[in-house]
This record gives structure tokens, sequence and C-alpha cells, in this order.
């Protein structure tokens, strides 16, 4: 591997406040984001079922139609959720939280809402203010599924039921990776393309899919400053149980375009 030079690096929160991070052989930096969003109550009625129809109740005496209503919270105005009957559309407001901490075996620099949800696309950014000696700085970004009560557990406490705990990342959207004072060389996209292997964060259980590295030219004088990362998860379970459902994103930061 080409010798690479030195890189001072710090992580901190998009509010400014900056968290230390560790360089190992002094090469490459690492943080996490904690992000959770919150899957709301969700109530569907059907109607008329197949091959049949059922008398309207509700309809005046001179009306000898049928009817089958449905309540979708989704779909309701009056819910006031960040829920969509569309799953394309990009769901979930974003929240900061001024403090960092450790959850689930891990430590993260930043804890960000995505919101709530029902059904449809989950899109977090998170932010990270990373100090750099170069003006040539490589990223990749490397992310989890969402599991509800933080428990990293594939496929769900009972075999009985299809509606696991666990919210996919949409891998297919890949990692979008702003450098404000920067772009990618040689004509590069900035958005990263996930691999297709589990990479396990340490000890903790938590298994993320990583990017490839995407070096940015910066000619900024200073080339300390923010980037972000913005990915997706996808919540198309109908009857995914209610609750909170937790994961994290990584940014991990090199120098001179060696990796």
């Amino acid at each position: 591997m080409k010798k690479l030079t030195a890189l001072t690096a710090a992580v901190a929160m998009a509010s400014a406040m900056q968290v230390a991070a560790e360089v190992p052989n002094g090469y490459t930096a690492h943080a996490l984001a904690h992000v959770y969003v919150d899957v709301l109550p969700n109530i569907s009625i059907g109607g008329v079922s197949a091959g049949g129809s059922e008398p309207c109740y509700s309809c005046n005496n001179n009306d000898s139609s049928t009817s089958g209503g449905s309540y979708d919270g989704a779909t309701d105005p009056s819910n006031g959720s960040a829920g969509a009957g569309d799953p394309g559309d990009p769901q979930g407001t974003s929240y900061s939280d001024q403090t960092p901490g450790q959850t689930a075996g891990l430590s993260f620099v930043t804890n960000k809402s995505l919101g709530s949800i029902m059904t449809g696309y989950i899109e977090g950014s998170v932010s990270f203010l990373v100090h750099a000696n170069a003006q040539q700085v490589t990223f990749a970004c490397a992310a989890t599924d969402l599991f509800k009560g933080n428990i990293p557990t594939r496929g769900g406490f009972s075999a009985e039921t299809t509606h696991d705990d666990e919210i996919p990342l949409y891998a297919d959207y890949g990692c979008r990776i702003d450098v404000p004072n920067g772009n990618p060389i040689n004509g590069y996209s900035n958005v990263g393309v996930y691999g297709s292997n589990y990479v396990e964060h340490g000890s903790s259980g938590w298994e993320f899919l990583q990017t490839n590295y995407i070096t940015f030219e910066n000619n900024h004088p200073e080339p300390t400053q923010y980037v972000t990362l913005t990915t997706k998860w996808l919540q198309d379970d109908h009857e995914k149980r209610q609750g909170q459902y937790s994961g994290f994103v990584k940014l991990i930061a090199m120098v001179d375009g060696s990796y």
C-alpha cells in the first residue's frame, strides 16, 4: 500500500460539538451516527371480499350499491404522520440531538431522529465535521438495517409470522456523499454503491454494508469541513409492529486517495 500522509481527524455533530476520532496507524478515521425512526400505528379495514359483495347498510334506502370502506393512516390527512401512500417519496423529517453517546454496544457522535413512518422510504442525512491536513480526501459510507429495540437480530422473534423486527437498508439507492468544498476526482459520481456482504463492526453484533471509496479534491484553503451522508431504508410491511427501529450510519475517511 502506498504510504499516506498523516491525517489528523475529528468528527463532530452538525451542532458543531466536536468529538475526537481515533486514527488507526495515522491512515484512516471513522465515526458513527445513531439513527432511529418511529413506526406509527396502522390499521386497514377491507370491504368487499373477492367473489362476492356485502350489503351497504350505511347507504340511503333507495341506494342498492355496495360499499367497501377502508382507513389507512398513511394517507389519512388528519393523522399528521410522515407516512405516505406512495413509497417512492422520501419520508421522515430529520431532527438532531445535541448529545453524542453510546447505545447497543457502539459509541456515536451524532444522534439523529428520522421522524415517523407508516410505510414508505425513509431518507436519512447525517453530517460529520472532518478535520484533515490534505485537500484530497477519500470517503466511504456504511450503514446497517434498522432494528426494533436497538437489537440487531435478523428474522424477528417468531417463526410463526413474516412480520420481523427489521427495516432493511434500501441498498439500491446507494449513499450520497456531499462535500461542500470539494468534488469527486476523475468525474466520478458522489453516490457510493453498497457491496453485497455485511461486515460486523467490532464484536457488537451490528453488521454494516459498505460502499466503494470515492476521492474528493478540495480547492478551499482550509480542508476542514462538514461531510454529509444520505441513504435510505424501505418500510413496506403494512403490519410491521409499531415502535422505534434504530441503526447506525458510518463515515470512513482516508487521505491521499489510497485505500
